[in-house]
This record gives C-alpha cells, structure tokens and sequence, in this order.
C-alpha cells in the first residue's frame, strides 16, 4: 500500500476513533453521599435485610416546618391519607399542623382511620361505590367516632345521591354529603348548572337522611397544563372562577342548606400538593388538602416546593455485583460494553426492584433495558466510582407515595442518626 494510502486510512482511523470518543458517555458514578453512607451504615447495623423503606422524620419534620410557612392563611388544613398510610405518621402531621381534618380514599382505610382517630372529620377523597359505603357501615365498630357528625361521602352526580339515599334510608342513618364540582380537571364532578341544582333539591327533600356538608373542587390540571394553554397562575384564576360559579348557584338555589346544620362548618375543599399555595388569595375555598408533599417524591419536584426535602426512600440490599456488563448470550460484551459506556463497567443485581421509583445513591446506576425489569433482582449498572459491594444498600427515590408506601411492611424511621422505630402501614384490605 502506498504511503499516502497508509496516511489517508491511518487518518480515518483517528477520526473514527475520535468521534466515537466523543460520542461516549461520560462516567456518572460516584460512591454514596454523606446522607447516604449514614443511612446505609444504620441499616447493615439494625435493618431488616431486606428491601424496605426508609422514612426520615427530621426531613419529615422540616417539611412541616415548610408547610406552616407556606399555608394560606386563610385555610385550614386537610391530611391525604393516601400520600401517608402510616397511622403514626399520620398522628405527627396532624399534631403539628393543629388538625384532625383528613382526606380518605380507600374504603378499608376509612374504617381503620374512624377506629384510629376518633375524633377526626373524614371526607372521601373520591365518589365510592355504594357498595364501599354500605361495608363501611358494616365493618364499624363501636365507638366515639360518630359518621353521622364526622364522615362526609362525596357525590358528583344525581344518581349517585339516589343510590346514597336509598342506602341511609335503610339503614337509617343521616349521611353527610360533600359535591364534587368540576373546576377544569375533567375527570368527573358535577359540570352543569342543572345537575347541580338537582342535587340541592334532593337534599333539601331528602334532609331526614341527607345533610349538606360543602363543596370539593380538585384543581390539580393547572400544575400539569402545557403552557401554551397558560400559566400556573391564570389556570388556577379560572378555577377560581368555575368554583365561585358554583358557590354562587349554592346561594341562589340552596341557601337554606347554608343555615339548617350550623352546628357544623361546612367545608368547601380544593388543591393538593403541587398548588395548593396558588390558593393564597382569591380562593373561594375554605382549605387544602397536602399529603405528598411531606415526603417529597419525585414527582413533586418544582419550584413552589424546593424548600420540602425529600424524606422516603427504598433501600435495597445488594445482593450480587460483578465487573461487565453480564448479559446472557453476549459474554463477549462483558468487557467490551465498558468501553464504548463507563456506566455499563458494573452490574448489580439488587433485593426485588421494579417499583415506582429511580436510582439516587450511589449516582449514577440505571436499570439495564436489555435484560429487562424484575422485581425479584432487580438488574442495576454502574459505573467503577459507585464502589458497591455484596451486603451494601442501593437506595431508590420514589416518584410517588401513596401505591409505593404500602410494599414494604412497617416504615424504617429514622431521627438524628439512627433508626428509632418501624412503623405499620395502613392495610388495604
């Protein structure tokens, strides 16, 4: 081959090579953060061995903090039990937010929260069954939890009513009733004037078993709009707009159902974690409701909450780790991958997986998308900077609380360095 051959395919070469440099990703591994390697530690001392998860409760507590400093003024405050199943967490949001207004949205959890907190006001998170009422009535057991006085069912359509209404008639009891409105979510709700009306109407007739208790609105849809549709802000304008147009109907065509049952405040509810601080002034409601928050998954990382922390996280054991990629059928990629991707130099083969939740600790591990998701071993690479071993603890953030929180039995809570206590999860059945 002639020399200027040898100079123009020795050139290619460099080039390729150069390009596939660049191309190459850069290494994302690093060991365990501070917070981390404490947390870990605590665990290969006192944990179960198993995957399970952590709840910080000076990161819970700081939330709190952030909370109260956040609240409008103007509103009280409602507790989502489904964003925290945990009856003791529950007990210390409620403490310290001076509260004992909770949101419930599964059947079994409204009777174990009735036996728990007594003395709580329980309104339903979303229209249940009938059928979920009526075992509700069945699976209560005595005591000074009173459902006629502190259990408000939600209702968003004249049918609905009808089905609650045959249902206290015969079991002659008095239902508190809470209408859900459409405020711009679409996903149910009384959305016209004359369903609305309809209603007020049948409890009026219906008072011996029906009694008015207030008004929700959900207007989560003004944190999740693409903007071209608007802003945060003039979103939730108009949702103010759609729920003080009800509440005016409610004036016009119920006002005697304003002042019949003055013996209890009637409640008129909206927002959740992502906005609830929108609802500072102008809201026509009377409180929020703030659960996820809390915790911080996530899928709650904004703006408005850059001050919350996040406080739950899943720890996994590692249970094996080797040097390559580790795929079966393509062993010839073990130490060939690691070249062409730093993050592919490691595998770790971690205790379950396939949860609602990311890699935090060490950085830089990703699940494998050639082998797949698993929740038995869950399949994790890595970079040579993670510096896992079999025995050390993977840790996950989740993107959600309130499915997540009830896979793992009781919470490991820990406080100021160590683990100070399990606490049992609501049961969901």
């Amino acid at each position: 081959m002639k020399r200027r051959r040898l100079l123009q395919v020795g050139a290619a070469g460099a080039l390729l090579a150069g390009g596939l440099a660049w191309l190459r990703p850069a290494d994302r591994s690093a060991p365990h953060t501070s917070y981390f390697s404490r947390l870990q530690r605590m665990l290969q001392h006192d944990g179960p061995g198993t995957a399970c998860l952590v709840l910080d409760l000076d990161r819970v507590n700081h939330n709190l903090i952030a909370l109260r400093d956040t609240m409008p003024p103007q509103m009280a405050y409602r507790l989502v039990a489904k964003s925290l199943p945990c009856t003791d967490l529950i007990e210390q949001v409620l403490a310290t937010m001076r509260s004992r207004r909770i949101m419930t949205f599964h059947q079994p959890f409204t009777n174990q929260l009735a036996r728990d907190f007594p003395d709580a006001d329980l309104l339903l998170g979303k229209p249940m069954p009938v059928d979920a009422a009526a075992t509700f009535y069945e699976r209560l057991r005595p005591s000074i939890f009173d459902p006629q006085m502190q259990l408000q069912w939600l209702i968003d359509s004249p049918n609905r009513l009808r089905a609650y209404r045959d249902l206290a008639q015969q079991l002659d009891v008095r239902m508190r009733i809470n209408i859900e409105i459409d405020v711009g979510l679409r996903r149910g709700g009384v959305a016209d004037d004359a369903s609305f009306i309809q209603l007020l109407r049948m409890l009026r007739d219906h008072s011996q078993h029906l009694r008015f208790a207030g008004l929700m609105g959900y207007d989560a849809h003004v944190m999740r709009m693409p903007a071209i549709f608007g802003s945060p802000e003039s979103l939730q304008q108009r949702a103010h707009a759609r729920y003080a147009h009800f509440l005016g109907l409610l004036r016009r065509h119920g006002s005697d159902l304003l002042t019949m049952n003055q013996d209890l405040p009637l409640v008129f509810n909206t927002a959740g974690s992502l906005n609830y601080q929108l609802h500072a002034s102008g809201s026509p409601a009377n409180e929020v409701a703030v659960g996820s928050a809390l915790v911080k998954p996530s899928d709650f990382d904004t703006d408005a909450l850059a001050p919350f922390q996040s406080a739950l996280h899943i720890a996994a054991p590692v249970l094996k780790t080797a040097s390559g990629l580790r795929l079966p059928g393509m062993e010839w990629a073990d130490a060939f991958a690691p070249i062409l991707d730093p993050n592919l130099a490691h595998t770790h083969f971690i205790y379950g997986g396939n949860w609602m939740a990311t890699p935090e600790s060490p950085a830089g591990l990703q699940p494998n998308p050639w082998y797949g998701h698993s929740s038995n071993q869950q399949m994790l690479n890595g970079g040579d900077a993670a510096r896992l071993r079999s025995g050390d603890y993977v840790f996950l953030r989740p993107t959600q609380s309130e499915a997540l929180m009830l896979q793992f039995g009781p919470l490991v809570v820990v406080q100021a360095g160590a683990i100070i206590d399990r606490w049992p999860v609501l049961s969901a059945s």
